[in-house]
């Protein structure tokens, strides 16, 4: 029998750590229990937006405020057997519940077939 090895990226983005956290453990959490290999877990540089508002522009220049947007990245690797039913009807379900349970978090899915 051919085992046929297809793999699934998934890069997750948000702005709040702890809902990227809570994202995260919901993810792993639920591939574990549906017996899928999770080969890499790669974390992603946090991009830092910085912006400076001046207070009053009319008299004091010197008065400014600065804020600052962070984003937190993550990329996930899952493979998974293709020639198997069970373990596709298993990644199928993984993903809807994926998607359908992240909240505050970007998702992007990638299916790689090899």
């Amino acid at each position: 029998m051919i085992i046929k090895q297809s793999k699934v990226h998934l890069k997750i983005k948000s702005f709040h750590p702890k809902l990227f956290e809570k994202a995260l453990n919901k993810i792993l959490n639920k591939v574990t229990a549906l017996n899928l290999k999770i080969s890499k877990s790669i974390s992603l540089p946090t991009k830092i937006q910085r912006y400076t508002v001046l207070r009053s522009p009319h008299i004091d220049k010197k008065s400014r405020e600065q804020f600052e947007i962070r984003h937190y990245k993550k990329f996930l690797v899952i493979y998974f057997d293709s020639s198997n039913p069970q373990e596709v009807a298993n990644m199928q379900y993984a993903i809807n519940y994926i998607t359908n349970s992240l909240s505050g978090c970007q998702l992007h899915i990638t299916y790689l077939n090899k």
